[in-house]
């Protein structure tokens, strides 16, 4: 019964769009939309879904809904509601296929991420943190859950002994934090972010593995320290981005406002504004760069920005976000080059489908992989 209704409020929106002109669908439904308005769904089908099931039925549907809007608004009010209920009543006759359809091509590509982690008390306590809003207790910390964030009360004075609590945030999810001294910190998927329930002692410091974006709360008294496997990032208080994935050949440390002193087992680095400092994870070896700060935080605003990256670099960083498994079907492609931006909540085929437009680069979807195809 709530699938039914699912679709029969759908086909109530969709017939009030082809009949007034009014209204919008979102940009996973367009397409669909778009061939049942202007009767080619039977093909949108044979090209998109690859079962033909209920021919006859669909047939119907793509014959009746072919009645063109600019016949259907001249008619008169009563005439008018009638048409109204002719299209939705064949929408809902035969649109448990088309949504059905559509549901199909939907498990098809991968979607974007959401709000989602876990969070691990001394390592042994785990809790999933979701989207309502709550109140955790825990010894010497107090914690809020709101509307997807995790929010640290600090306490004054609190002899109680901390915990050590670590945030995971799986493939396919991210997750927000403001940690007990009012740092805050956006953490990206297939990531993982430590600190102590209470930042005691004469430095406040937190241990990452894989990406987050810190905007650090001052305080000259207690410098801010965040610990990778390759380097330790030391600030007072300022706004940066430290990338820092195990699976990967470097670390990135990249300021964009304030200073940080970067510490690695070569030598330390005094970062300004807009420079970067790239980290081999194997020799320790490290390279200062000028560069756009905001294009390595443009994540936390909800943007996927990549300038002049090689393609295997882009694809990674999808792959966590997605959830997707990447195959090249030629090594040498892994190498080429590209720049774009895209909303970082949007579907991947419509980012897949930008970097084709340079015919370089092909890609075929099957659910949660992607193979990559060289273009001659």
């Amino acid at each position: 019964m709530k699938e039914t209704n699912k679709y029969l409020k759908k086909a109530e929106e969709w017939a009030k769009i082809i009949l007034t002109e009014e209204g919008d669908v979102s940009d996973r439904d367009r397409k669909v939309f778009e061939s049942v308005k202007n009767g080619s769904y039977k093909q949108w089908r044979k090209e998109n879904i690859h079962r033909f099931d209920k021919d006859r039925t669909k047939a119907l549907i793509d014959k009746e809904l072919t009645l063109k809007k600019s016949k259907i608004i001249q008619l008169s009010n009563w005439w008018y509601s009638v048409a109204a209920v002719f299209v939705i009543t064949m929408l809902g006759t035969g649109g448990y296929y088309i949504y059905t359809d559509m549901k199909m091509l939907e498990e098809q590509f991968a979607v974007p991420g959401s709000s989602i982690a876990y969070l691990e008390v001394n390592q042994s306590e785990k809790f999933k943190l979701g989207a309502k809003d709550t109140i955790i207790m825990f010894q010497g910390a107090k914690v809020k859950m709101d509307s997807g964030k995790l929010v640290y009360v600090s306490a004054a004075n609190n002899q109680e002994k901390d915990k050590y609590h670590t945030l995971n945030v799986p493939r396919n999810g991210e997750y927000f934090v403001q940690l007990p001294d009012g740092t805050k910190v956006w953490i990206n998927s297939d990531s993982k972010l430590g600190f102590n329930s209470q930042f005691k002692g004469k430095s406040r410091v937190v241990e990452l593995t894989g990406e987050a974006y810190f905007e650090v709360a001052k305080d000259s008294n207690k410098p801010f320290i965040v610990k990778t496997a390759s380097a330790d990032v030391k600030v007072l208080g300022t706004e940066f981005n430290v990338k820092a994935y195990a699976d990967e050949e470097y670390t990135y440390a990249t300021l964009k406002e304030g200073k940080v002193s970067v510490s690695t087992s070569r030598q330390n680095e005094l970062l300004n504004p807009n420079e970067q400092l790239v980290i081999n994870n194997t020799t320790g070896e490290n390279e200062k760069r000028i560069v756009d700060a905001s294009i390595y935080s443009a994540w936390v605003d909800g943007k996927l920005v990549f300038k002049d990256e090689r393609l295997e670099d882009i694809l990674l960083s999808l792959s966590r976000w997605y959830d997707v498994s990447v195959f090249y079907a030629n090594e040498s492609i892994k190498n080429r080059r590209f720049s774009i931006s895209i909303d970082r909540y949007k579907e991947i085929r419509l980012l897949l489908d930008k970097m084709e437009l340079t015919n370089k680069v092909s890609f075929e979807m099957n659910k949660n992989a992607v193979v990559v195809n060289e273009v001659n």
